[in-house]
């Protein structure tokens, strides 16, 4: 499979295909995490349920082939089920990235029936006091390891993602624990930005380097390559704008997402 879609990405950066589609599919989001990129004034003017479904039309006309979906919280959308069935119709193969909170047994119901082929959820601590504190809503872990369990449940592939920060560094390795006993891929990011309107508050939540490095360092710590990984030579040219794009709720196309 991975030589496969190697093949595919050569093919989508000759001929400037949108293959990586990432839909930034609202701004709106049910939890206050205190490192988030989305500015509070930040407007939530956004598509319809027929623009969005229009754009994505376009996209897989134009060669479009994996679309992630994320927010915000792409649930907090009344319509994300319609939208997302929408690009299953076109051929997309459906990805989500979700904190998980809104995900109960009818919603895990839908995400098996489209066959998303990875739904990423964001944990940022076993403990619930910690996890809680960075996302400034009590009782969000509990949710969001209730989401976990129902997916696999369901034989979904299920991602568990943590931004790496100075509130949750010491408990890294429990978390890479906790995939790797139910088998789960995980991603720890270590990249907290500045808000979009500029602020850089949640700069202060980042992990020091040499911090960081050590974390890099650690020989438990092992990163997992998708299902379907980049292969063959390296390449010093980004795939921006050549075979990834992103499109926002504006309906606003950028080459990549700027924000993780």
């Amino acid at each position: 499979m991975g030589r496969i879609y190697a093949q595919l990405q050569d093919k989508a950066r000759d001929g400037l295909i949108p293959l990586d589609v990432m839909y930034e599919i609202t701004y709106r989001c049910n939890l206050r995490c205190e490192h988030c990129y989305n500015a509070p004034s930040k407007a939530l003017k956004e598509m319809t349920t027929a623009e969005a479904c229009h754009a994505l039309e376009q996209i897989a006309a134009a060669g479009g082939f994996i679309l992630t979906f994320t927010g915000g919280e792409p649930l907090t959308r009344p319509d994300f089920f319609e939208i997302a069935a929408a690009a299953k119709s076109f051929g997309f193969a459906l990805a989500l990235i979700s904190n998980g909170t809104l995900i109960d047994d009818a919603a895990a119901d839908a995400l098996a029936a489209l066959r998303f082929m990875d739904v990423s959820i964001t944990l940022y601590s076993l403990k619930p006091e910690i996890h809680d504190a960075i996302t400034r809503t009590p009782g969000s872990q509990q949710r969001s390891l209730a989401a976990i369990e129902r997916l696999r449940a369901r034989g979904l592939k299920t991602t568990m993602r943590s931004v790496i920060m100075k509130k949750n560094l010491s408990g890294y390795k429990e978390l890479v624990a906790f995939a790797e006993q139910r088998g789960i891929r995980y991603i720890l990011d270590p990249s907290v930005s500045p808000r979009a309107d500029g602020d850089p508050a949640p700069l202060a939540c980042g992990v020091d380097d040499p911090d960081l490095a050590a974390v890099y360092a650690d020989e438990a710590v092992k990163y997992p390559i998708d299902d379907m990984p980049r292969q063959g030579e390296m390449r010093a040219e980004c795939d921006a704008a050549r075979s990834i794009c992103h499109i926002d709720p504006t309906a606003t196309f950028t080459p990549a997402s700027s924000s993780h």
